[in-house]
Parts: structure tokens; C-alpha cells; sequence
């Protein structure tokens, strides 16, 4: 019976750890939104797209939510979207790089902007993300006239640094 407990709470152990989301980025307050970053396990995406890793490391992601009395019109909590997010992902004391654009997507946890990566490898890794406002993707808003509300803010960088200890390590990170 102990046996049979012990495998069920293993089980359940790393099915938890399978699904860590690894916040490594802390959520700042900027222009009336609260971003941050992370990474969970690479997953499986759909539609496939090209040049997409078939076995990725991790999903990297940065989450972008209106704060209370955001400007732009969007109401607290909010996932604020059509914005263009440009990343460069390096790694510590190597030449290794990529870089790209995130994709909006969802997911059960609601839509958030996410890549899936290949890393090289067990290391330090550190991630510029550039945030490009709404605008960069031709989502338009009504001018303060009227209904409308204060123009999009300017574009913003934001650096973040993470340890990778190798994939399939669930929970060693």
C-alpha cells in the first residue's frame, strides 16, 4: 500500500513539475500594462509552421495585460493585443543566438505571446524582448475625440536573464 501511495504521489509530482512555468521576468508596470516573461516546456503549436524546432527546449513567452485605468482603452486584466514583439535570445559565453518575432496565441491560461525555442543547451541565457505598440501591426484606435482614447505609447525594451539546466530536467527548473 505505501508503495502504491508513493508511485501515485511521484506521479503526480512530476506531472506538476512537467507543467512548471518558469518566471524569469518579473512583472513591471508600464504604460498602463503589466508584462513579464517566461518559459514552460516546449509544447505542440498548431497551425505547424515552418522553421519551427520539431523538438523545442522551451516556449519562451511574454504575457501583456492592461493595469486599472489603462489609457489605451483596455480594461484591467486584459491581454493587450496586435502588438509586434521582436526577441533576441543568447547564451552566456557562446555565439549562439536567435531572434524573431513572437506569435499571439492561446492557450488554457488565455492568449499570450509565445515562441518556441531549441537552446543550446544547459546554460545562461538572456532574452531582449522589444515592444512595438499595436500600431506596428495595423490595429487602429479612435482618436481622443469622442470615443477615443490616448495615443499608443512608444516602443520599449526590456532585457531578462534565465537559467536552462537541459531539457527533460522537469523540475530542476
Amino acid at each position: 500500500m505505501k508503495r502504491l501511495l508513493a508511485i501515485g504521489f511521484l506521479s503526480l509530482v512530476t506531472h506538476a513539475a512537467m507543467a512548471m512555468n518558469v518566471v524569469f521576468g518579473p512583472d513591471i508596470g508600464i504604460n498602463g500594462m503589466k508584462v513579464g516573461a517566461s518559459f514552460i516546456q516546449g509544447v505542440t503549436m498548431s497551425p505547424k509552421m515552418k522553421g519551427m524546432p520539431k523538438h523545442p527546449d522551451i516556449h519562451l513567452e511574454t504575457d501583456v495585460h492592461a493595469l486599472p485605468g489603462n489609457p489605451q482603452g483596455f480594461p484591467p486584466t486584459a491581454w493587450i493585443a496586435g502588438l509586434k514583439i521582436h526577441y533576441i535570445v543568447t547564451k552566456q559565453g557562446s555565439s549562439w543566438k536567435r531572434q524573431g518575432y513572437y506569435l499571439a496565441m492561446v492557450a488554457q491560461g488565455g492568449p499570450h505571446y509565445g515562441i518556441n525555442l531549441k537552446l543550446d543547451g544547459p546554460g545562461k541565457y538572456f532574452v531582449t524582448n522589444y515592444y512595438q505598440p499595436p500600431t506596428a501591426n495595423g490595429y487602429f484606435e479612435h482618436d481622443r475625440a469622442g470615443a477615443g482614447v490616448y495615443p499608443w505609447w512608444k516602443p520599449f525594451t526590456r532585457h531578462y536573464s534565465f537559467d536552462f539546466f537541459g531539457a527533460g530536467k522537469h523540475g530542476g527548473y
